[in-house]
């Protein structure tokens, strides 16, 4: 591959990442203002903000932190064709590890969601209820944006 070539590849890329992570960016705020719209800034809203929390800090610790301290370095190492096999090899890998890593997670915080949302919060009884409703779908998010941070890196 010629370098023009590899820098029109790597320009692409970077818009793509770039564009991507400015969409999110604004997805948040959309989410943000739905959530002040609809709940505005009750006790309701507050469970929902400190249950999404709870995977979102995963994520970071775990998903992007990994990905961006591992995979990018790991994977830069590992440029040439003859190296193709040691990169797909590598990216399988990361792949089984974040998923033996996150489904126990998961299912831990499924089992016992409104255990830990009362162990972490000082919610009532009903927020509690309602964090633990949440606290399921919103860690299932979490397997799902880390294996995409791996897919992204």
């Amino acid at each position: 591959m010629s370098d023009s070539t590899a820098e029109r590849r790597t320009r692409i890329s970077s818009l793509i990442v770039m564009g991507a992570t400015f969409t999110s960016r604004l997805l948040g705020i959309v989410r943000t203002r739905v959530l002040a719209q609809v709940f505005g800034s009750g006790a309701t809203a507050d469970v929902i903000n400190f249950t999404f929390n709870i995977p979102n800090n995963f994520r970071k610790l775990f998903g992007e932190g990994a990905v961006n301290s591992a995979l990018i370095p790991a994977f830069s190492a590992l440029h040439s064709e003859e190296e193709r096999s040691a990169r797909q090899r590598l990216f399988s890998l990361l792949c089984t590890y974040q998923i033996l890593l996150f489904v126990p997670i998961v299912l831990i915080s499924y089992v016992w969601r409104e255990s830990l949302i009362a162990f972490l919060s000082d919610f009532d009884a009903q927020q509690i209820t309602l964090g633990g409703q949440l606290l399921a779908p919103f860690m299932l998010y979490l397997t799902f944006i880390s294996l995409a941070a791996i897919f992204g890196g």
